[in-house]
């Protein structure tokens, strides 16, 4: 399932998102953790592609460049295959949204700053990124087939958006960002779709 974790479950690299290691006054012992987890450098550009069209990608763009993938299209890194890389980006849009909340913050909090000023650059996240809230293995397949796991995940953004627009201030937690305001979840969703776009062969231009 979603939540399982692994023996390594706590333990990541700072290059893990696309970050330097000299970027933070870390000890290693802190939480748990390596230095190496979380760096980011001290200047990050600004946003090659800003809020709203990080929103319409998300509306509208999203689920189709899905749908266009082959269905058998072996990915470019990491276990899981097209449907279980969907049906995990589902689960992270019920994190968003609240549905699905989250175990607890593993970041340490003087990181958090620095962790969402990452979300809002034009930074990717890392292949092969661990996640400890996932097994080792990828998890079967809870829907028919990958049509349906679309369509699900599809209601989950629409819930997603509904959701902020009831609730502006509205605040969720992340495991590994913190709260996260309408903002800061777009940032990390739009980011999270990106990468697994790549990971199975579309490419994105961020400075659309």
């Amino acid at each position: 399932m979603f939540l399982a974790v692994s023996s390594k479950a706590y333990l990541f690299r700072t290059s893990d998102f696309g970050l330097r290691t000299s970027d933070f006054g870390l000890r290693t012992s802190d939480f748990g953790l390596r230095t190496s987890d979380f760096g980011l450098r001290t200047t990050t550009k600004p946003p090659a592609m800003n809020l709203a069209h990080k929103i319409l990608f998300l509306q509208r763009q999203f689920i189709p460049l899905l749908r266009s993938i082959p269905h058998h299209t072996p990915p470019n890194w990491g276990k899981m295959n097209l449907q279980q890389m969907i049906e995990h980006f589902g689960d992270a849009v019920r994190m968003s949204s609240g549905r699905l909340p989250a175990p607890r913050l593993f970041t340490p909090e003087a990181d958090l700053p620095r962790m969402q000023a990452f979300l809002a650059s034009d930074k990717p996240f890392r292949e092969n990124i661990p996640n400890p809230l996932m097994p080792e293995s990828p998890a079967p397949p809870r829907f028919q087939n990958i049509d349906e796991a679309i369509d699900k995940l599809e209601v989950q953004l629409e819930h997603f958006f509904a959701v902020f627009a009831a609730n502006p201030q509205l605040t969720t937690l992340n495991p590994f960002f913190g709260n996260l305001d309408y903002e800061g979840n777009v940032h990390l969703l739009y980011k999270h779709a990106v990468h697994h776009l790549r990971q199975f062969g579309v490419e994105v231009n961020v400075e659309a």
